[in-house]
């Protein structure tokens, strides 16, 4: 089983894909955040595998918050989740190897093909 962390300052958000994950039927130990400051608490306690976040939170961006996490766990897979299709922050997410930027109004089909996809580099 992989754990995932959850990351997006938007909490009605971050509990819709929590639902959305644990009835996917994929072996997922889901964690949630709500800022960046939570996600590097949840890090510095556990292992994490895979970490799907919002690209724009207050304080810290979700850019700062891949340098960060893969101090910790360099081998952890990271998507970005957002509401802007803005191309600097797609080319910088890319730049840090990101697994995939998916937009917020995408359907959910293409999020869990996205984490599945990661799982399998995992695997």
């Amino acid at each position: 089983m992989y754990r995932m962390l959850i990351v997006d300052d938007e909490p009605a958000i971050v509990e819709g894909l929590a639902q959305l994950f644990e009835a996917s039927g994929m072996e997922l130990d889901v964690w949630k955040a709500t800022s960046a400051d939570e996600a590097l608490q949840v890090a510095r306690q556990m292992k994490l595998d895979l970490v799907l976040s919002d690209i724009r939170m207050p304080e810290k961006n979700g850019l700062q918050l891949t340098d960060e996490l893969l101090l910790y766990w360099p081998s952890c897979k990271i998507l970005f989740l957002t509401g802007y299709s803005e191309f600097d922050y797609a080319y910088a997410a890319f730049q840090k190897n990101v697994e995939a930027y998916i937009l917020k109004h995408e359907d959910d089909a293409k999020v869990l093909a996205a984490v599945r996809a990661a799982v399998g580099k995992l695997d």
